[in-house]
């Protein structure tokens, strides 16, 4: 029986960049993930990411509580 590939086992993150879903591995360097569109990132470079797009999101979403609070008094 021939050697199959095993897909890689899924990851609960998501590419801070594009959204798709990420598969992670361990190199000499440390841990590494990459998205299923090829974006890829070190642990350093994923805290960062993430850390930029929740920063992203906190604003928007108290934005739009701002404008709410506005809009209803």
């Amino acid at each position: 029986m021939p050697d199959l590939v095993r897909p890689a086992r899924p990851f609960a993150y998501t590419c801070p960049v594009c959204g798709g879903s990420m598969r992670n591995g361990e190199e000499e360097l440390g841990p590494w993930f990459q998205c299923h569109v090829g974006h890829e990132f070190s642990a350093a470079d994923m805290d960062v990411w993430t850390t930029a797009a929740m920063d992203t999101a906190l604003s928007a979403a108290l934005r739009a509580l701002d404008e709410r609070l506005l809009l209803c008094s």
